[in-house]
């Protein structure tokens, strides 16, 4: 992590994602036990406020629609299912990233969650299968869901900062 991480004080808000590549539950913890590191001897007053974004579900055509290189090659080599992004995938991926963020001994009561229920039925609403050697399952056609994510994080900074200012005052 940047040294520029011990310069955030308790007005500052701190946002996380673990990225495509990160759906390991231990991965994700890893984040959160760098960050408990960085923070560890800041009294809780001078932390920053985290808010962690829950990566959004691939929606490729395996069991639960996560990038598997091997699977979706087989599949591909003998033709077994045409290239493209399931519109529905069952996944826990929220609830993990939930568990790895409470995880986290250094920001308990400074923390929140962002995730929008339902993503994991947006498949239609992606790139689709005319990109990449497998179809690319995983980025939204824009404008699409991402801008309502961005409209949920600029909404949860807003009412983080009014509700910092109450407190203050």
């Amino acid at each position: 992590y940047p040294a520029s991480l011990s310069k955030l004080t308790g007005r500052d808000i701190l946002v996380t994602e673990a990225g495509v590549h990160g759906e390991d539950q231990d991965v994700i913890r890893k984040l959160f036990r760098k960050l408990d590191k960085s923070f560890a001897n800041v009294p809780e007053i001078e932390k920053p406020t985290l808010v962690h974004m829950v990566t959004w579900n691939p929606h490729l055509k395996t069991k639960d629609g996560s990038y598997d290189a091997e699977i979706l090659r087989d599949k591909k080599i003998m033709r077994i299912s045409p290239v493209g992004c399931l519109a529905v995938v069952n996944t826990s991926r929220p609830e993990m990233e939930f568990q790895a963020m409470n995880s986290s001994n250094t920001f308990t009561n400074r923390s929140s969650l962002l995730w929008l229920d339902g993503t994991n039925s947006l498949g239609r609403a992606k790139v689709g299968g005319s990109y990449g050697t497998y179809g690319d399952c995983q980025h939204f056609c824009m404008p699409g869901p991402s801008d309502e994510v961005a409209s949920a994080l600029e909404w949860l900074v807003v009412q983080t900062v009014l509700a910092e200012e109450r407190n203050v005052s």
